[in-house]
């Protein structure tokens, strides 16, 4: 008889361990994704005083403010462009408006996932390569099948994230502080 993890006649099993490792690495890679939110926040407002107040904030708290400082402060509409407002309020061009608002969308479905995978009870699922991550509130009930490769992609995403929102946040202060723009990422990040 094979122990757990081990494999057996039938081909290898899941580990519980396997699955708390990808659990805690996904967890693990939020956080860096949290500290690069509360950089970009910093960024975005130009202050370095704003640190203190986003330390120890989540994510959807971050991308909040984040979406909040591009939509109603700095951030520019093509019509602000066509008329100069933007070059002459030192505004976010379009281009970087557009592209992190894109961003934290993203980082919003990822949050939203990553809270499905550590917030679920965790149980054998009837199919031998899988678990079953099941998550209750007060008003749902939602299983969700999870393989390895899974966990492994989220945890993936979420570290392409956090390069994304850096790059943003860089290019997006970059004009006006003299610094090069950093190129969009292509494929996975290294993680």
């Amino acid at each position: 008889m094979a122990t757990e993890g081990q494999a057996t006649s039938d081909g290898p099993s899941l580990s519980r361990d396997d699955l708390y490792r990808a659990v805690g690495s996904i967890a693990a890679a939020t956080t860096l994704l949290e500290f690069a939110l509360a950089g970009a926040v910093s960024s975005l407002t130009q202050s370095p005083l704003t640190s203190i107040l986003v330390q120890g904030e989540r994510a959807s708290t971050l991308t909040r403010m984040c979406r909040r400082l591009v939509e109603d402060g700095i951030g520019s509409t093509a019509h602000d462009e066509k008329s100069g407002r933007t070059a002459r309020l030192g505004l976010l061009s379009f281009a970087d408006t557009q592209a992190f608002l894109a961003i934290l969308k993203q980082v919003d479905a990822l949050i939203g996932e990553r809270d499905h995978v550590v917030h679920s009870i965790w149980l054998p699922s009837d199919a031998e390569d899988t678990f079953l991550g099941q998550k209750i509130t007060r008003s749902t009930r939602d299983s969700r099948e999870w393989t390895l490769e899974k966990l492994e992609r989220l945890r993936q995403n979420i570290v392409n994230a956090q390069v994304d929102v850096f790059i943003a946040a860089w290019n997006a202060t970059a004009d006006a502080s003299g610094m090069p723009r950093t190129p969009i990422r292509v494929g996975d990040a290294i993680g």
